[in-house]
């Protein structure tokens, strides 16, 4: 099934996280666990740590979406990827096997006010929606999505093979889970970051 996040608060529709406009919102660092059971039914299990070390401004994110709708999503990740990145994510992989591997943060958006659900819906008061992306050198995209309450305590998902697509009629980045692959995200935290 595909599953479509709509993220008006990556383009031209945010009034994210304070500062962010001006890219003076702190960066900050999350835990989480990433549970996906393989299809062979081995459970894999990951600790992440992200950290965020400046978010996307929203002057960012419109010059992503021109280049999505114009070029498309090789377009996209490739300019994405030009820029320096925002943070890293480090994946500590339990289960199967024991690994540590780390990932550039491409985008980074937190969103309050804005309507960011698959529905349209606007968030519930006092909780907000962590949006990352990550993509790699071939032009395969995954991004991070988690809700947090004002406890900065959440849940989210991870998923690994992301479809991005320009909505022209709202002027918004669709994202797609292409093909279920998806690790669900527990015990998500919002981490105090060292200054």
């Amino acid at each position: 099934m595909v599953r479509a996040l709509l993220i008006a608060a990556l383009l031209c529709l945010a009034t994210a996280v304070s500062g962010v406009e001006e890219g003076t919102a702190p960066p900050e660092r999350f835990t989480a666990v990433a549970v996906r059971v393989l299809p062979d039914g081995v459970r894999s299990e990951s600790a992440l740590e992200i950290v965020v070390t400046r978010w996307t401004t929203r002057e960012e994110s419109e010059a992503l979406a021109r280049v999505l709708d114009e070029g498309g999503q090789e377009a996209f990740v490739k300019a994405a990827r030009a820029k320096p990145p925002v943070g890293a994510m480090h994946e500590f992989l339990r289960r199967p096997v024991v690994a540590r591997r780390v990932h550039p943060l491409m985008l980074a958006v937190s969103c309050a006010e804005v309507r960011c659900f698959e529905d349209g819906r606007p968030n519930p008061p006092g909780r907000r929606q962590v949006i990352i992306l990550i993509g790699d050198e071939g032009g395969a995209l995954s991004f991070i999505q988690f809700e947090l309450d004002r406890q900065g305590h959440g849940k989210g998902a991870v998923v690994d093979e992301a479809v991005v697509r320009f909505h022209t009629p709202t002027g918004t980045i669709h994202l797609a889970d292409a093909r279920g692959s998806r690790s669900e995200l527990s015990r998500v935290r919002a981490q105090p970051q060292p200054r």
